[in-house]
């Protein structure tokens, strides 16, 4: 049995702590799986937020989400047209699934959950630069500067300046 936990801190300021889990198990009896999940909370009442708190129309974001997924895979190697729009009405309001960054919002998507499980696990962020109308204006602002605490003898891998690739800090 192999089960481990990765907790990532996607965002802490005076506003919002958005951190993301990824997580891995294997049983002995399957390939193993991969999953992720995300919480985000107000900082100053420790509220957890749901994705209403913070875009101003969740249909607009899941079609947003389904542009931009679609842009990047083509829309052949989905489940389904519609799965986009099904999954934010099973699954958008509930605070999982997706982190709130300095940047934008990223969405995650376990292995197999909309595409065949041959794509891996789907991520996608929807920023705050190319789509501010989705946004309400409080969760947009990034301070100038932060710290992140580093693991002690490891790499650490986060995307700093927001151009889509991760940055390797030691």
């Amino acid at each position: 049995l192999v089960s481990t936990k990765y907790m990532q801190v996607r965002r802490a300021d005076g506003t919002v702590f958005s951190v993301l889990y990824d997580f891995y198990f294997y049983n002995g009896m399957n390939d193993g799986a991969r999953g992720f999940g995300g919480a985000t909370y107000d900082t100053n009442t420790g509220k957890v937020l749901h994705l209403p708190d913070i875009v101003t129309d969740l249909d607009m974001f899941a079609q947003a989400v389904e542009d931009q997924l679609f842009g990047i895979f083509g829309a052949d190697v989905f489940h389904r047209d519609d799965i986009i729009k099904e999954y934010f009405e099973m699954y958008g309001a509930d605070g999982t699934h997706w982190t709130l960054d300095y940047n934008g919002i990223t969405v995650y998507f376990d292995e197999g959950e909309i595409a065949d499980a041959g794509f891996g696990a789907i991520s996608v962020t929807i920023t705050f630069a190319e789509n501010p109308e989705l946004f309400k204006e409080k969760y947009t602002a990034v301070p100038e500067a932060y710290i992140v605490a580093l693991p002690m003898k490891s790499a650490f891998y986060t995307d700093l300046d927001g151009d889509g690739s991760c940055e390797e800090l030691s």
